[in-house]
């Protein structure tokens, strides 16, 4: 017995989508470098549907004295300039956050003895997130993805993001 064509209707009115909040974090310049050289091959794809890939939540942290303020705005925007080229949407630069490795240092140094746990915790978060040894810039951001399975761009987007995700600091 064959299907009934309302089930193969029910079932085109479903279309298969790409669907995923992918979080990016600790990007450095060495990951905007891979980024240009990976997608320099994807820049002949047509760009993808607007706001189906969507770079948000963006914050970033910086080393005073080692780069600017304006310096490291525009590292970030060259890092997500491959998703941007692609059609991705990014968000504004007004809506990132920026934080100041020596504001925090300062910030830390006033914890002192942990006076409660929230404290501690705090100061444990602080601690993990600072700058390592040689990196001047590191940028987290969350990658969104509401694409159509039939998307190249956006398919191609996701692949680069994963790439980014499973790079090796």
């Amino acid at each position: 017995m064959g299907r009934s064509s309302a089930g193969s209707r029910g079932q085109a009115a479903r279309q298969r989508r790409i669907t995923q909040d992918l979080v990016l974090e600790r990007l450095t310049l060495a990951d905007s470098d891979w980024l240009l050289r990976t997608s320099a091959v994807m820049m002949t794809l047509q760009p993808t549907m607007r706001d189906a890939v969507r770079i948000r939540r963006i914050s970033f942290r910086y080393r005073p004295g080692k780069m600017g303020i304006a310096d490291a705005l525009d590292a970030v925007e060259d890092l997500f300039s491959p998703f941007a080229a692609l059609g991705a949407t990014i968000e504004p630069r007004d809506d990132w956050e920026i934080v100041d490795e020596e504001a925090e240092a300062g910030a830390l140094a006033g914890l002192g003895p942990a006076a409660s746990f929230a404290e501690a915790m705090r100061g444990a978060m602080l601690r993990q997130r600072r700058l390592t040894d040689g990196v001047d810039l590191a940028v987290d951001a969350i990658a969104s993805f509401d694409a159509e399975a039939s998307d190249l761009t956006a398919a191609a987007l996701h692949w680069l993001a994963l790439g980014l995700r499973a790079r090796e600091p």
